[in-house]
């Protein structure tokens, strides 16, 4: 693929391609809080987003609160620094949150 946007284009339901801000794609949703995220061209492929302790927080889009029987979660990501300076006691990065 040369962008997100040829993956499965036609079942997509939600798209965050992080060129230049957070809004979504798709509906364009923009998030309704963030901290700690910084937009940047330094991306693969077109620009990234950059989470230093931080988040984006959207308000609920429609067609992804929609009774959906499955799903699949894609991302493209690069993590640094998870870990403290002993190996294997670092926690987690949260990389992915959905609430229904």
């Amino acid at each position: 693929y040369n962008n997100s946007n040829e993956v499965a284009a036609t079942n997509l339901k939600a798209q965050w391609t992080f060129e230049g801000n957070g809004t979504e794609s798709k509906t364009s949703t923009a998030p309704e809080s963030s901290n700690g995220v910084t937009f940047t061209a330094t991306g693969i492929k077109g620009k990234a987003a950059t989470f230093t302790n931080g988040y984006l927080k959207y308000p609920a889009i429609a067609a992804l609160t929609a009774t959906l029987n499955a799903y699949t979660v894609s991302a493209w990501v690069k993590i640094s620094n998870n870990q403290t300076a002993t190996p294997g006691s670092g926690t987690a990065s949260t990389i992915f949150s959905y609430v229904r």
